[in-house]
């Protein structure tokens, strides 16, 4: 906390894949950069995280759908910047590893694409039922339109979710080609099944 109001931006780091037997939970991204953006707010700084695109050593690199959660975990929790450590360093070379390069290209075009909502729009973290606590919900409202991230904090097994919409909703279209669109609308709620360690994004109207 001693550095927040220091400086205009703080980055927080979050590296949890680590070599077999050390590192965190994956999960861990979301409690943190939420513990990020609380001191953030209070002290009128910018968060920003710092996310894992290498492997420490005797480790590997993350895999594809573990850095699409950690980046929608941050994004989830409120953070108003990314960075990715790293391309390239004494131990790393990200050119050599095709399928993460291709995911952190992905997900650069969607966070700019979303880039005016997340900075500006107003965001409003949303209550899940038959969940168990691992999954999180978060509706987005700028320009008139809202949008709506529902992320799993499950390592390893499906997530049932069920979501109450403030205002009510009549369609819910998928943002993004490619990406897991498994939720449906029926009466005002968003429901149905979440892959491990998953988000999905849908426009609400």
């Amino acid at each position: 906390p001693e550095f927040f109001g220091r400086a205009d931006a703080v980055g927080n780091q979050s590296y949890p894949v680590g070599p077999e037997g050390y590192g965190d939970s994956l999960t861990v991204v979301y409690p943190v950069m939420q513990r990020l953006v609380a001191e953030a707010a209070r002290t009128g700084t910018l968060p920003i995280a710092n996310l894992q695109s290498f492997r420490w050593p005797g480790g590997r690199y993350p895999t594809a759908t573990e850095l699409n959660s950690m980046t929608n975990q941050a994004i989830g929790a409120g953070v108003k910047g990314i960075l990715y450590y790293t391309y390239l360093d004494p131990t790393n070379d990200l050119s050599t590893y095709t399928g993460l390069r291709t995911e952190l290209k992905k997900l650069a075009a969607e966070i700019q694409l979303l880039a005016p909502v997340l900075l500006n729009g107003e965001r409003q973290t949303l209550a899940l039922t038959g969940n168990l606590g691992e999954a999180r919900a978060t509706l987005w409202t700028h320009g008139g339109r809202r949008y709506l991230q529902v992320l799993s904090l499950n390592e390893t097994q499906r997530q049932t979710v069920s979501i109450r919409l403030p205002g009510g909703a009549s369609t819910l279209t998928p943002l993004f080609a490619g990406r897991p669109k498994s939720l449906s609308l029926k009466a005002g709620a968003v429901s149905g099944s979440l892959a491990p360690l998953t988000a999905q994004w849908y426009e609400v109207r």
